[in-house]
């Protein structure tokens, strides 16, 4: 059997949770976790289970005061944590790596993303896709709203502040505006 989570399931605050869904995960993951033959165990798969919480991507590029559209798109991927967890090591190294792949991909595959929507004259466009990298955002609640604190890679947030950063309003790597 594959390793049981580790991370904040056995917090108060999932006891209570308002969604009622405690520390249940997705059937599917369940089912792999109790598949012998995907066991964590070196010895047999050596597997680690995980996913990505949230994939944030800029779906419609914002025109600037000037009218002036820029041709990109951004996209982001977030770990939530809720009662302020931690991420496990091997999640860690996992998403860790993860960031890697992105942020070097990112360079070669920027201009090479294809709009899936057809353009003004029925073609398909080129849009260069921009990388802001894998966050970590954890709730001292399950949310921003029932949460004293809430950290973005480590670092205390606002409410508002989160909503810029989630929006690319803020770059998420640094504190000033785009």
């Amino acid at each position: 059997m594959t390793t049981r989570r580790r991370d904040a399931s056995d917090c108060e605050c999932y006891k209570h949770c308002e969604t009622g869904r405690g520390c249940q995960e997705l059937p599917f993951k369940a089912w792999i976790r109790n598949e012998p033959k995907l066991d964590s165990n070196i010895r047999v798969a050596g597997l680690g289970v995980m996913d990505v919480d949230i994939i944030i991507l800029q779906k419609f590029c914002p025109a600037l005061p000037s009218g002036l559209r820029i041709p990109a798109r951004y996209v982001m991927l977030i770990e939530v944590k809720e009662c302020m967890a931690k991420l496990a090591f091997s999640q860690e190294q996992t998403h860790r790596a993860l960031d890697a792949l992105c942020r070097k991909g990112n360079l070669a595959f920027a201009e090479q993303y294809v709009n899936g929507h057809a353009g003004i004259n029925g073609h398909t466009e080129r849009m260069p896709i921009r990388y802001d990298g894998f966050h970590v955002v954890r709730f001292s609640g399950t949310h921003p709203d029932d949460s004293c604190t809430i950290l973005w890679d480590a670092r205390n947030v606002t409410r508002d502040e989160l909503v810029d950063l989630l929006s690319f309003r803020v770059y998420p790597g640094a504190p000033h505006a785009v």
